[in-house]
């Protein structure tokens, strides 16, 4: 989605996915679901850090969980040394 570099400090991504049914499956009554998935993350980039933040779709909740609460967002993040300017070497 987004690989870049940004600057040291606050920032925060927003991610809002669609998700829809098939009528080419087994349920085609999911066709006409159209499932609005919202989510933020809030993180800090230290000075000299690198951050590299991975998003992923997944069903959350049980068997007794609403079929339309159930699609959500997660994100993971990892902090690594910064890595040094690609010289062309």
């Amino acid at each position: 989605m987004f690989n870049d570099f940004v600057a040291p400090g606050y920032h925060e991504i927003f991610i809002e996915m669609v998700c829809s049914g098939s009528e080419d499956s087994a349920f085609n009554y999911l066709k006409d679901y159209r499932i609005k998935v919202q989510n933020r993350y809030p993180f800090v980039i230290p000075n000299g850090k690198k951050m590299v933040i991975k998003g992923s779709s997944f069903e959350s909740g049980t068997i007794f969980t609403s079929f339309k609460d159930r699609p959500s967002v997660k994100f993971d993040s990892s902090l690594e040394n910064k890595i040094s300017e690609n010289t062309g070497k």
